[in-house]
């Protein structure tokens, strides 16, 4: 058995095709009450090194699909129109990479607030940065579709290990 809470994000890992990033949406509770969920915002830059006013994106929260499995709450911004927009970044035919171009800010269940940027997806590996909203603590990770899936459609990630986590038996 693994907590609902044991992940943060989730990527997909379907094939060389897809892109879908999703937040963990699930609220366990504790006497009845809800416990505090996994939030994201559109930080409204493309630079990581910016400083972010939580108060200017309060009304810029993203959730999950309930439409599809292609696309979750980073791809909520995405063009419909555009077949290599991705939400977070854009397809480039010419390097065959995903590159990312929007900040999000994640509010975990401790009430920790991170930027993030989904930095790229070459081949079968995404490339994520995150760190403190005053950029200390500053991580960057890569995740690959065929190594860190534990065979599964969707690379699991938690934020306290900062690493990929085995969710499904």
């Amino acid at each position: 058995q693994v907590s609902n809470d044991a992940w943060d994000l989730a990527f997909t890992a379907f094939g060389f095709q897809d892109a879908g990033i999703f937040i963990n949406e699930s609220s366990g509770s504790s006497m009845g009450q809800n416990l505090p969920l996994t939030e994201l915002y559109y930080a409204l830059t493309d630079d990581f090194n910016a400083v972010i006013d939580l108060e200017a994106i309060k009304d810029q929260k993203y959730l999950n699909s309930e439409v599809s499995w292609n696309f979750g709450a980073f791809n909520e911004v995405r063009d419909t129109l555009n077949p290599f927009d991705f939400g977070w970044g854009e397809y480039q035919p010419s390097t065959n990479r995903v590159i990312g171009d929007k900040v999000y800010v994640l509010k975990l269940r401790n009430g920790e607030f991170r930027k993030i940027k989904i930095e790229n997806l070459t081949g079968t590996t995404y490339t994520i940065r995150h760190a403190k909203l005053d950029g200390s603590n500053e991580i960057t990770k890569t995740l690959n579709k065929l190594t860190d899936n534990f065979g599964q459609k969707l690379i699991f990630y938690n934020f306290s290990t900062n690493s990929s986590v085995d969710i499904l038996p």
